[in-house]
């Protein structure tokens, strides 16, 4: 197991000086997806873990969004450089392997990320993986994942297997859920980089309440909505009164 450590942490470090580097030079239409995702649902108080955070773009970028967010990485080499790209005072990050550190000092976070990371976590690893993370986050916290579709991991495979990285798993969301045992608050199949469907965008949470009054419309929404009931009865008239007619027949 000690090995296998090491081969992973070693290909990281090398993969922040040969791939993560570049992301700096030019916009990654991945990340900006993530990045979008993620702001749809955290809040300036909200207490952020990313796990695998890399050389900290996604953490860089919200870090305005959120009260606090804390990058982890497995690579010292990607914790070395985010440390010197992100100044920002309510970031940090820290070298740490998720599933096999301590995490003692890491309580009550609102939300988790993990972008395009859980995939290279050995599915027989999963489980531990989401013990740790619920031990790390209050009641009503959520956790933000996207990964490869399964569909496009078996392309992949079969067509471009230079293209995987030393652990790359075909992840099926059921197996999350399973993994998990949190409930499914967002799922959508993403098209990237000119594909279609090729990434899964997935939002869990420990809870799901059920709250009689939420938000109040806005005027905006209650002109629409009248509008489109003026339209929806007009598209509907028709068959409403043929069905009343034979109704009555029938009676």
């Amino acid at each position: 197991m000690s090995n296998q450590k090491n081969e992973v942490r070693e290909f990281y470090n090398q993969f922040a000086y040969d791939v993560l580097l570049e992301d700096l030079k030019l916009p990654n239409r991945r990340q900006l997806e993530v990045i979008k995702l993620c702001k749809n649902f955290v809040h300036k108080k909200s207490r952020v873990l990313e796990i695998g955070c890399g050389i900290g773009i996604i953490t860089k970028a919200l870090a305005s969004s959120v009260g606090e967010i804390k990058g982890l990485d497995i690579s010292d080499k990607n914790i070395q450089i985010a440390s010197k790209i992100s100044s920002a005072k309510n970031i940090s990050f820290y070298c740490i392997n998720i599933i096999e550190d301590n995490l003692e000092s890491l309580k009550n976070y609102d939300f988790v990320i993990l972008a395009d990371v859980i995939e290279h976590i050995p599915l027989d690893r999963h489980e531990e993986l989401f013990e740790k993370i619920w031990d790390v986050t209050n009641e009503n916290a959520s956790v933000i994942l996207t990964y490869p579709s399964p569909e496009y991991q078996v392309f992949l495979r079969e067509k471009n297997p230079s293209a995987l990285q030393i652990i790359d798993e075909v992840i099926q969301v059921n197996s999350i859920l399973s993994s998990s045992q949190m409930n499914l608050r967002y799922f959508s199949y993403k098209s990237v980089f000119g594909n279609l469907n090729n990434y899964c965008h997935l939002v869990l949470t420990k809870t799901t309440k059920f709250v009689k009054k939420g938000k109040k419309y806005s005027f905006f929404n209650k002109i629409q909505f009248k509008l489109q009931s003026m339209t929806w009865r007009v598209q509907n008239l028709l068959a409403y009164r043929k069905l009343k007619n034979l109704r009555s027949r029938q009676a």
